[in-house]
């Protein structure tokens, strides 16, 4: 079997992972500045690394937003397009060995995706505008900061409890399923005083515990809430990633956070296309 490179084309990173079935040879990644540059680039940096030559190589497979702009042929290899979505969720399942989840594909903003029968059924259910960009945008615009590395240092020494308000700060106590500590208003308590550190964990927790409550939603609706699947660099973020998994907590839900969840739609990119169904 010869070799599928998947590539993710982003607006700000380009991700790359090379396979043989499901089997992940080699990763990498680099900022993305013009697409087809960066995937030439990558493509022969994973040559390089998995000591193959091009000949090795039997298809590209592109997904991600600026994958449009690409040829269909690089380096006198086949090229075929991914829909981002049917990626998303087929990598999801790709990294998890599961036949059927609830894909959270967490990029600038968040797709929830339903996968099932392995990844021959997906459905894109809905999602929210609050990812990524929402973190860089409310950081860039509060804090002066648009680093997400610095921004998830700031957040990790700051305390959103500081700037939000909690159930029991409002009615004195738990109200229905929702406990005394959870947020009743993000950012609801923020005063002139207030800490960029404590600002920084505010918005990391906004952003997961939106992302939680519309990941519940769907996976309640879905039947599908012992089999959440985080994808995405966001799952990344230490941070963000305790805010989700603790509001999903309180619902009873547990996500599955795979290794390289950032490279999912690369994954399934490369999976989707070595099988015929790109």
């Amino acid at each position: 079997m010869k070799v599928a490179v998947g590539i993710d084309v982003g607006g700000s990173t380009t991700k790359a992972v090379a396979l043989k079935g499901k089997d992940i040879l080699g990763v990498s990644e680099m900022p993305s500045s013009d697409p087809l540059a960066t995937s030439i680039g990558l493509l022969g940096k994973l040559v390089v690394m998995m000591g193959y030559s091009l000949q090795d190589v039997e298809v590209i497979a592109l997904a991600g937003g600026r994958s449009s702009q690409l040829p269909d042929s690089i380096l006198g290899l086949r090229v075929v397009k991914v829909n981002e979505i049917k990626a998303a969720g087929t990598g999801g399942v790709v990294l998890t060995n599961l036949d059927e989840a609830l894909v959270v594909s967490m990029g600038t903003g968040t797709a929830l995706i339903e996968v099932r029968n392995g990844g021959k059924n997906i459905r894109h259910v809905g999602g929210t505008g609050v990812g990524g960009g929402t973190l860089i945008g409310l950081s860039r615009k509060m804090l002066g900061v648009s680093s997400v590395s610095v921004l998830v240092e700031m957040a990790e020494r700051g305390d959103s409890k500081r700037v939000d308000l909690t159930v029991g700060d409002i009615v004195g106590d738990g109200i229905g399923m929702l406990s005394a500590d959870m947020t009743a208003s993000n950012l609801g308590r923020v005063g002139d005083t207030s800490s960029i550190e404590d600002l920084a964990a505010g918005i990391t927790n906004l952003v997961g515990e939106v992302i939680s409550s519309v990941t519940y939603l769907a996976a309640s609706k879905l039947g599908l809430e012992d089999r959440v699947i985080l994808v995405g660099r966001i799952a990344k973020l230490p941070p963000v990633l305790k805010s989700i998994q603790k509001t999903l907590a309180s619902f009873g839900v547990k996500p599955i956070v795979p290794k390289l969840p950032e490279y999912a739609v690369a994954v399934g990119a490369g999976y989707m296309v070595s099988i015929g169904e790109g």
